[in-house]
């Protein structure tokens, strides 16, 4: 089972939420690009106390259940400006037993154990299909989309 500990802040962030991915849809993007269950434990509109749960075992769904857990926290820094994206914290973990992992964002700390920290490609490492119709920047600048694309595999029919 994965435990995340964290040193996060819900009031630091407009959304604070994770999902339990068991796939991908490369015709949305954001959080529609990946489907599962979302976490009530990691969420900041489910866990009121989630500021002082620094610990967190990521056990709402059986590990054969789902292939990773998508963290995402959309940052309340800039945001009414439309100038937050860079501040936005984006981390997928997948399973792995006995492995821990460290993720260092800005001020935020996440240590991962029984899991190991997934790449999210860059924009530059996309197919070129991302880049044409249907798909635009709202799909391409998405770092979930790019994520699910890359892990799912860029031919994933839905």
């Amino acid at each position: 089972m994965i435990t995340i500990e964290h040193n996060l802040y819900p009031k630091h962030f407009r959304w604070l939420w994770a999902k339990y991915v068991i796939s991908g849809n490369a015709t949305k993007h954001c959080t529609n690009s990946i489907r599962g269950v979302y976490s009530k434990k990691f969420s900041k509109t489910s866990n009121p106390n989630l500021a002082n749960d620094h610990i967190i075992a990521m056990d709402e769904v059986p590990e054969e259940q789902y292939k990773a857990i998508y963290f995402c926290g959309v940052s309340n820094h800039l945001y009414h400006k439309h100038l937050n994206y860079d501040h936005n914290m984006h981390l997928a973990v997948e399973p792995c037993m006995g492995q821990n992992d460290i993720y260092q964002f800005e001020n935020w700390r996440v240590v991962v154990h029984n899991g190991k920290i997934l790449h999210i490609p860059d924009e530059e490492e996309l197919d070129p299909k991302f880049f044409r119709e249907p798909y635009n920047a709202d799909f391409y600048t998405c770092r979930i989309f790019r994520w699910a694309v890359s892990y799912f595999g860029y031919n994933h029919p839905d």
